[in-house]
Parts: C-alpha cells; sequence; structure tokens
C-alpha cells in the first residue's frame, strides 16, 4: 500500500472520526476507525476491540495490540502516516 492510500485512508478516518482530538480516548477511536476502514478497503474482516489503553486488532487470524503511548499526536499527519506505514508494513507480513 502507498502512502498515498495511507495518506487518503487518513483523511477518510478524521471525516468520519470528527477531529484530531489529543485525549487517549479520541487516539484509540481514530486508530480502531483507521484499521476498520482499511481492512474495508482491502475487503477483509477484522476485530477490532478498544480497551482502556490499547487497540486491539485481530487481522488475517494474528493480534495484534497497540498502546496509545506508542502512537502520535493525530494533529501531527505527517508523524502519523509514518506510524501508519510502520503498522501496515506488520499486515502486510502476516
Amino acid at each position: 500500500m502507498t502512502q498515498e492510500t495511507l495518506v487518503l485512508v487518513y483523511d477518510e478516518a478524521l471525516k468520519v472520526h470528527g477531529s484530531a482530538t489529543h485525549d487517549i480516548n479520541g487516539k484509540l477511536k481514530f486508530l480502531a476507525e483507521y484499521l476498520s476502514l482499511y481492512a474495508k478497503l482491502r475487503n477483509e474482516e477484522a476485530l477490532i476491540e478498544i480497551k482502556t489503553l490499547t487497540v486491539r486488532c485481530k487481522y488475517r487470524s494474528r493480534s495484534r495490540t497497540y498502546w496509545v503511548f506508542d502512537m502520535p499526536e493525530i494533529s501531527n499527519k505527517k508523524l502519523y502516516i509514518e506510524y501508519l506505514f510502520d503498522l501496515i508494513g506488520e499486515f502486510k507480513r502476516l
């Protein structure tokens, strides 16, 4: 997946999510929305759960946990896209 596609999904997740809130809950919801949109774009199933400080994603029969403390601020688009690029890279290895 190209960075342009990641940016497109980021922008769409931002529209659906509403705003780039800086609180923990907002960051978790945004990542969950992003992962959901990514799976839909790939026409695949993903089970996404928001926990207190994490987002758990079961995708292609594997589970991954993403901690809110590792997530960059949503408003920092460039850094967030780099984070997503690494995250999506993990999916490609599954």
